[in-house]
């Protein structure tokens, strides 16, 4: 594969993401390691990109990291060197967000950057006798306000203050104020930039209970913040690594990511087929089909037939399928048995098969047949028998296609 052809395959791998993103708000998180980071220029051309896409971008900014020696308790001092380096972090981000020179990355960008008193602070207050001083908690957020920043495609900035109505100062944690932000805007994503040693223990998507259970094992503020988060009701947190060039964005377009995603839901799962699933489908069925190794399905008849379809898809795209076809003598026909070759050789076709036995099961049904020419060892290793063509129901026999020379395999549920 020449570069050119890989450029077009992974551009065109995108478009699904670039459609589904315009107008969506993402709420970024940005630790003090990651500011700090001799990368921090990529980050912004990266997060300029998802501007120019038309995602609308909340950036919360951490000041001081646990690097810094930041207690629970903020006084006066901690407080000045947390305004301080908030200002720092302002200040950097503005101008890089003003660049546009030539043969850049932000050449032609126009990108405008926001911050103000959006967050509403409360202090936390006398804590098992210990005067936690100015440190605070978010006690609302200004989402009006934002929003109507946001939909003028102007980035907004959160930094880790917030401001009461007595006109105190307090710090709040920065994961705090993402996840409220994320919360009260009904952000999309929530993204937290983290470093590599930590992605390295992780895998590469998890379910909430997933996370918690790897947390209770390896403790991570990131993994704890991205748990919060999808507690709170945001739908997916993806941590990414702020050392890798490019992260963001693999991250985000791409079917497998970079990083670690935590979802509510399962980010692979099988369900029924629908209309909507055609295409994807025919993608997978159609080289199969060009190679002899299935019989040919036109698109009519695949509409027509959806129902019969199970689909395994890893976000929005179909990894592997499987189509099950009722007889009135109680058996069914498995056909269509097919995974991406992305995606081979991890049980992903033995899991659809599974899915697919245990709603034969449900609707009485008592064998399922297989007609195959090239992927005997695997029915075989899943419990399939050979069988005769004479053994297959009436109505199948009769469509036996002897210039193919099927094997027939069959197994009892």
């Amino acid at each position: 594969m020449n570069s050119n052809t890989a450029f077009v395959r992974a551009f065109r791998e995108s478009a699904p993401y670039i459609n589904a993103y315009k107008q969506e708000t993402f709420v970024i998180l940005l630790s003090a390691e990651a500011l700090a980071s001799q990368h921090i220029h990529a980050i912004v051309h990266d997060i300029a990109l998802l501007e120019s896409l038309g995602i609308q971008l909340i950036l919360c900014l951490e000041s001081l990291n646990q690097d810094n020696n930041l207690s629970a308790v903020i006084d006066n001092d901690a407080l000045t060197a947390i305004k301080s380096q908030s200002g720092q972090n302002r200040t950097l981000l503005e101008a890089l967000f003003s660049s546009a020179l030539p043969n850049t990355p932000m050449q032609g960008a126009n990108i405008q950057v926001i911050s103000g008193n959006f967050i509403t602070a409360k202090p936390l207050g006398i804590i098992n006798g210990i005067d936690h001083c100015y440190a605070g908690a978010v006690r609302r957020v200004n989402a009006a306000n934002i929003k109507s920043l946001l939909t003028q495609q102007q980035i907004v900035l959160l930094p880790d203050l917030g401001y009461s109505s007595t006109g105190e100062c307090f710090h709040v944690p920065f994961g705090d104020v993402g996840i409220a932000a994320a919360a009260a805007l009904g952000a999309s994503k929530l993204i937290i930039y983290t470093n590599e040693t930590l992605l390295k223990v992780l895998p590469n998507a998890m379910t909430l209970e997933e996370a918690k259970k790897v947390s209770a094992q390896q403790a991570s503020l990131p993994l704890d913040m991205a748990i919060s988060a999808c507690e709170q009701g945001i739908r997916r947190v993806q941590l990414i690594n702020h050392e890798e060039d490019g992260a963001l964005l693999t991250e985000l377009f791409t079917r497998d990511g970079s990083g670690s995603l935590i979802s509510q839901a399962p980010f692979e799962f099988i369900q029924p087929a629908t209309i909507d699933d055609v295409i994807g489908i025919m993608n997978l069925l159609t080289p199969l089909e060009q190679e002899g190794v299935l019989v040919k399905r036109d698109p009519e008849l695949l509409e027509q037939e959806i129902h019969h379809f199970r689909v395994m898809k890893r976000d929005t795209s179909i990894i592997a399928l499987a189509a099950l076809y009722p007889f009135d003598d109680n058996t069914a026909e498995l056909a269509c048995v097919v995974t991406h070759p992305e995606y081979r050789g991890k049980h992903r076709a033995k899991a659809i098969l599974a899915y697919i036995e245990t709603q034969a099961k449900q609707a009485d049904i008592h064998t399922l047949f297989v007609l195959t020419t090239q992927s005997a060892h695997f029915f075989i290793d899943n419990g399939f028998v050979e069988s005769q063509i004479s053994e297959l129901p009436q109505e199948k026999k009769s469509l036996y296609n002897y210039q193919r020379k099927s094997k027939v395999f069959k197994k009892s549920l």
